[in-house]
């Protein structure tokens, strides 16, 4: 299912720089992301992603500009036990980020804006099996689009002379579309083709919000911080039929980060809602930001 990978995407775009010097990026990042989630009312209908992600700031001005390639790669499963069924699927994809840092946006905050723009390579294969009945059989299918993407990511924090920096210190704010380019599909019933014409292929065209605000950033040491933050989520699919709804998101996240650093881990659990019976679902990711880690 394609809306934990791209919530997950999302809390990689969120891996931003948390820095009260002049670079609110760090030039090289490099992340590996992972998650899970069952639904509520049959835990056995659960799905898993993980993947890389990977951005190189070739430019960065002392005026706060940067610009820079991406690249990332995922891989998602999903397993549903009712009618038995199961689909895998891939993708790899890239583009170019472009942002602007001001740490002097007024006199207690500053601002990170950043526009992503991109291509992807999906490729998804499902199959299903009916043991009995009069409608045994033996389902076999595979999609493959190619999609155009559009991000933006929004970030107000606060300066660390303000009163209680430590408190709300920081809210962000992704909006993410996909638009599919080109969408084929090739499906058969035991072995018989299916016709374009009676089972066209699923419009993967949707919007995703992701807001997170930062609840207070505490102490852990000198050289360590952990910040809880508060989700929310929504995402809206255009495809056409039953695959039109909405999914609404909220959770926990749990992030540590260095001073002046990105977030090098983060943890997060969502309670998620469809406006489908029955598709209520609990959701765990986890990121790790290496280039954060390890940077100087």
């Amino acid at each position: 299912m394609k809306i934990t990978l791209i919530s997950m995407m999302l809390l990689i775009l969120s891996l931003t720089t948390w820095s009260q010097e002049e670079s609110f990026r760090n030039r090289f990042n490099l992340s590996a992301f992972g998650g899970y989630f069952a639904e509520q009312r049959n835990a056995n209908n659960n799905g898993e992603n993980y993947g890389i992600y990977a951005d190189f700031m070739v430019l960065k001005t002392w005026s706060g500009w940067n610009l820079g390639p991406y690249v990332i790669w995922g891989n998602n499963g999903f397993i549903k036990n009712m009618i038995p069924y199961e689909s895998q699927s891939r993708e790899l994809g890239g583009g170019i980020n472009i942002g602007y840092y001001s740490e002097y946006f007024s006199t207690s905050r500053q601002i990170f804006i950043g526009l992503g723009l991109g291509y992807k390579y999906l490729e998804e294969n499902a199959e299903s099996i009916i043991p009995g009945g009069p409608n045994m059989g033996h389902y076999t299918g595979e999609q493959i689009d190619r999609i155009g993407l559009v991000s933006i990511n929004g970030n107000l924090m606060k300066n660390s002379w303000t009163t209680n920096p430590q408190l709300f210190p920081r809210i962000q704010l992704i909006a993410s579309f996909q638009l599919p380019l080109t969408a084929k599909k090739t499906a058969y019933w035991n072995e018989e083709a299916i016709p374009d014409s009676t089972y066209s292929p699923w419009d993967k065209t949707f919007l995703d919000v992701l807001l997170k605000q930062s609840i207070v950033d505490w102490s852990w040491g000198e050289k360590m911080y952990c910040s809880p933050k508060a989700i929310f989520y929504y995402s809206y699919s255009f495809g056409a039929g039953f695959n039109t709804r909405n999914t609404y998101a909220a959770g926990l996240e749990l992030a540590w980060h260095r001073p002046g650093k990105d977030d090098f881990l983060s943890c997060n659990l969502t309670y998620r809602l469809k406006d489908m019976p029955g598709k209520q679902s609990f959701t765990f990711g986890i990121n790790v930001n290496l280039g954060s880690l390890i940077s100087k």
